[in-house]
C-alpha cells in the first residue's frame, strides 16, 4: 500500500485531482465574479392596478432585484403588442434620481395617476398582457416578461430601432387631483366643519348617474351620497344643493372642460 502511494500512478492521480480541484475554484471564482459585477437580473414578480370611480389609475409593478449587487433604475416602460410587429411604447416612471433596488430584495414601483392612454381602449389587466417591461440602468435595458409567450425578442428589436408608437399617458387634473375620465363636474362649497370654523370643500360629481337620474359624488355632502338630478349644467346641480341645505352664496358648481397633461 504505502508503495501504491510512492508510486508514479498515484502521483498522477494527485496532480488530476488537484487540477480538477483548482478548476472548479477557477470556474466557482468566475461565477462568483460574475454574480457581484456582471449580472443583472430583475424578474417582476406580480403587476398590480389601482383605480376609483373618482381618481385616476395606477400602474404598480414589483421588481425583485435576483442579482448579488444593487441595481440603479432610471426608466421603466411597456411595450404593448399591438399586432403583427407593431408595438405602443407607454412610460410608467422615470428617475431623475436613480431609484435604487438592493440585492434580493423587492420594490414596488407606481406609475403617477393618470386619466386615460390615448389610443388605449382596453383594460388595465389587457395592457399587461402581451407586452413586455422594460427597465434602463446606465444606457443599458433589462427585459421582463409578465408572461411566458410574449414577443420578447420582436419587442426588443422593436425597441432597438424605435419602430413603435407612443402612446401618451394624460392626466386630467382639477384643484390638483387627477381625475378618472367619467367625472365631469366639480363642486366648490363653502360649510362649517365640526368646530364651527368656515371650509372650502372639493367635491368631485358623475352626472346622469343610475341611468341618468342623478349626480354621484365623491364624498358624502349633508347626508347625501348623490343628488336627484341628471345634472345636465351648473343651474341644476346648484338648485339641488340649495335643496340639501346650501345656501346658493356657498356653492360654485363648474362643468368639467377636459384639461389633459402628459
Amino acid at each position: 500500500m504505502i508503495a501504491f502511494f510512492l508510486s508514479d500512478s498515484f502521483s498522477a492521480i494527485a496532480t488530476f485531482l488537484s487540477l480538477i480541484g483548482n478548476v472548479a475554484i477557477l470556474i466557482l471564482t468566475i461565477y462568483t465574479f460574475h454574480l457581484t459585477t456582471v449580472s443583472r437580473k430583475l424578474e417582476l414578480t406580480s403587476p398590480s392596478f389601482s383605480s376609483s370611480t373618482f381618481y385616476g389609475e395606477v400602474i404598480g409593478l414589483s421588481i425583485m432585484n435576483k442579482s448579488l449587487h444593487s441595481i440603479p433604475i432610471q426608466d421603466i416602460f411597456i411595450m404593448k403588442h399591438l399586432g403583427k410587429n407593431d408595438f405602443g411604447y407607454i412610460t410608467v416612471a422615470s428617475f431623475d434620481d436613480p431609484l435604487t433596488i438592493e440585492s434580493w430584495t423587492i420594490k414596488k414601483i407606481e406609475s403617477e395617476p393618470f386619466t386615460s392612454i390615448m389610443g388605449y381602449e382596453g383594460s388595465m389587466v389587457d395592457l399587461i398582457k402581451g407586452s413586455i417591461i422594460g427597465v434602463t440602468y446606465a444606457h443599458k435595458t433589462l427585459w421582463l416578461k409578465p408572461y411566458k409567450k410574449v414577443p420578447l425578442w420582436a419587442a426588443r428589436r422593436a425597441y432597438r430601432k424605435r419602430n413603435y408608437q407612443i402612446m401618451t399617458v394624460t392626466r386630467n387634473n382639477i384643484a390638483g387631483r387627477i381625475l378618472s375620465e367619467r367625472v365631469d363636474c366639480v363642486m366648490y362649497l363653502r360649510m362649517k366643519d365640526i368646530n364651527a370654523q368656515i371650509v372650502l370643500r372639493t367635491i368631485y360629481g358623475i352626472t346622469h348617474f343610475d341611468n341618468g337620474k342623478s349626480v354621484l359624488l365623491s364624498e358624502e355632502v349633508n347626508g347625501y351620497t348623490a343628488l336627484g338630478v341628471p345634472g345636465e349644467n351648473e343651474k341644476e346641480i346648484t338648485d339641488a344643493l340649495v335643496q340639501i341645505g346650501f345656501d346658493k352664496n356657498d356653492v360654485d358648481v363648474q362643468m368639467i372642460e377636459r384639461n389633459l397633461i402628459g
